[in-house]
């Protein structure tokens, strides 16, 4: 079954398209300061069993609920507050008690009853302290016990007794952990516990003798470790461990053979984007999420072996904020949350997965102008996006070429930059209707355009610049609604133009010379929708209309900018504050459809049938799909993934 994509126009302050074919970039929500959090550099987070978010920066320690921050400070004064502020990681313990890891200050527990910290720092004379005060991680083992990596070796620590077991580095004893400068600890599913250390490479430890087994790299063993600075360590859904370095790029450590497979920055744009890896996660999709130093984000297709780049855009305020990413992390509806240095929290909700998102960025594919008024598929596959301000853009949806198509005065060019209506005719000329400069005709061959405008002295032209709605009729004739001018229809073979317009004497003339939509429907008859006459059919015989308004009750708003015609042969009449009406040809007039007040609003700016004969209208406040067959309604918003909730008139689109 053919694979349909539903394409409605936003309208908002940052409007955009919602499928083309640029490359589609992730939507990030940025989340800082301004928001309320402590400070813009964030170093990890962490989602307790209550729900809470919690995210740790070089400045205070921040509890967020989707709404709020609140931050806890060191105060040097208060033994019960955070021992320092730059705090590196976090853990809740299978008991629900909440540990905080400081650069400084050692760690701490959060008392959550009394909202107080109690502090454990290393002390000099004191054997049962912890090793060092910068700690990079804690992390806890199956049986409960505490594992702190610190700047001076690893410690166990038994928080029911606050009793500490010290491992540190012995140059004389190979199974010692390699290093004291310890940066990562991870506890796999088996029971490992592997630690990372800043220069002297990989260690897991043995529980049975509380030896170390090390891995180092080698420059004459390609099957080593690539490097021995290690940032991160990460188990995905299959156990594989991946282990992330500075300056070396990722390991895949293959249990078996022992042995590590690389994956570094090539020339290859699907390789890793930098070599300095400093944080892994895994989405619920089974791709791993590797944030960089300076390189952004990687999302790494396993089966594919194949790296997805995305990096600050500074023309797109929903790209990274930043492209040094420190942490990534998975709450528990599966949305992943990105800390950056400098960049505050970049939030992806899984949820926009429902609707693509695409504008314009720095990238020379990207669409020329956000604000994008129509939408049309030639017989190429070729996607035409017309825009307000941007021109005409064409995107080749087989070879991934794109080209835009902007006035020039000093040459053959299209006639004006804001594109309202692109159809193709049977000769595969592009016919295009601007707002405020005519009508064009694009010849695919030669890549000219014929411009038509208004001639005040001569009315033999097009009636009006304002060029709304355009159809190509069986008979190859151009039909041409105009926003002021009435109805033109075009003769290509004659150069003639018939016109149509309102007249206050004939009610059998056109009920408004504003025109939003024409529609040919599978009889060959003609409805035209206007701005605020109702809908008008054509009838060719006496070259009159029939009306159905609000005034002689056949329809139930005057203001309609699209039409459509459902495979059943259902006429369907978008309204702007009558909701969705159809055509009920046994009384001759249009009526609401069954559960129309259940739409995300009355105001209808277009609809799309999609192969299930499902209504998916467009509307001021979100998507609606309706069927038909049932009458039940469901509607989108942006918590669905939209970019917005007001959407264009008219503009719609399904390939």
């Amino acid at each position: 079954m053919k694979n349909y994509k539903y394409l409605f126009l936003i309208l908002a302050q940052f409007v955009s398209l919602l499928a083309i074919g640029q490359n589609q970039q992730l939507r990030f929500e940025r989340i800082g300061t301004k928001e309320g959090l402590s400070d813009p550099n964030v170093m990890c987070m962490m989602q307790d069993s209550r729900g809470f978010m919690w995210v740790g920066t070089q400045n205070g320690l921040n509890r967020y609920d989707n709404h709020r921050f609140k931050i806890f400070y060191s105060n040097p004064a208060d033994s019960c507050s955070l021992s320092s502020n730059y705090i590196q990681s976090m853990l809740e313990d299978s008991k629900g008690n909440i540990w905080i890891a400081t650069m400084g200050g050692g760690f701490q527990k959060f008392d959550r009853k009394k909202n107080r910290f109690k502090q454990y720092l290393h002390q000099p004379f004191n054997l049962n302290s912890v090793s060092g005060n910068d700690i990079s991680k804690i992390i806890e083992d199956k049986s409960g016990k505490l594992w702190i990596a610190t700047n001076d070796g690893v410690d166990i620590f038994d928080a029911e007794t606050d009793r500490f077991i010290h491992f540190d580095h012995d140059a004389n004893d190979s199974t010692t952990i390699s290093g004291n400068y310890v940066t990562d600890a991870f506890a796999d599913s088996q029971g490992n516990i592997w630690f990372g250390t800043q220069s002297a490479g990989l260690n897991r430890f043995i529980e049975k003798d509380s030896t170390f087994i090390r891995y180092k790299a080698d420059s004459k063993n390609s099957k080593a470790i690539s490097g021995n600075f290690i940032s991160s360590i990460f188990e995905d859904h299959s156990h594989q461990i991946w282990i992330g370095t500075i300056d070396e790029g990722l390991n895949l450590f293959d249990r078996e053979k022992k042995e590590f497979r690389h994956f570094k920055k090539t020339a290859d744009t699907n390789s890793l984007p930098n070599n300095n890896v400093k944080t892994i996660n895994e989405d619920d999709n089974n791709q791993l999420w590797i944030g960089t130093e300076n390189g952004g984000l990687s999302i790494f297709d396993y089966k594919l072996l194949k790296f997805k780049n995305f990096a600050n855009d500074e023309i797109d305020d929903n790209s990274l904020s930043t492209n040094s990413v420190r942490s990534v992390s998975k709450d528990n509806e599966g949305n992943m949350w990105v800390g950056l240095f400098s960049g505050g929290i970049n939030l992806y909700n899984k949820n926009t997965r429902n609707f693509k998102h695409y504008k314009r960025n720095s990238s020379p594919e990207s669409l020329s102008n956000n604000f994008v008024l129509s939408l049309y598929q030639d017989s190429n596959e070729q996607l035409w996006v017309g825009t307000d301000g941007g021109g005409l853009n064409r995107f080749d949806q087989k070879t991934g070429e794109s080209h835009i198509y902007m006035n020039d005065p000093s040459k053959n060019s299209i006639s004006g930059n804001s594109i309202l209506s692109i159809v193709e005719d049977n000769k595969r000329n592009l016919w295009i209707g601007t707002w405020g400069n005519g009508l064009n005709k694009f010849n695919h061959e030669t890549q000219e355009f014929t411009n038509f405008k208004q001639n005040n002295s001569n009315d033999s032209g097009i009636s009006h610049n304002n060029i709304y709605g355009i159809t190509v009729a069986r008979n190859g004739k151009i039909w041409i609604g105009t926003f002021g001018g009435g109805l033109d229809i075009y003769d290509d073979q004659t150069n003639h133009f018939s016109h149509f317009k309102y007249s206050k004497y004939d009610t059998t003339s056109l009920s408004n010379d504003k025109i939003y939509t024409i529609y040919e429907d599978k009889t060959g008859k003609f409805w035209i929708g206007t701005a605020d006459g109702g809908i008008n059919l054509f009838i060719p015989q006496t070259n009159s209309f029939i009306r159905f308004n609000e005034e002689n009750k056949r329809l139930k708003n005057n203001t309609v900018p699209q039409i459509i015609e459902t495979r059943s042969g259902i006429i369907y009449a978008c309204t702007l504050g009558g909701g969705l009406n159809y055509f009920d040809s046994s009384v001759h007039q249009f009526k609401q459809v069954e559960g129309w007040e259940k739409f995300a609003s009355k105001n209808i700016c277009a609809a799309l049938e999609d192969e299930k004969g499902n209504i998916w209208a467009s509307t001021n406040k979100g998507i609606s799909k309706y069927d038909p067959k049932t009458k039940t309604v469901k509607n989108y918003s942006v918590e669905d993934g939209l970019q917005g909730d007001e959407f264009k008139l008219h503009s719609s689109f399904k390939s």
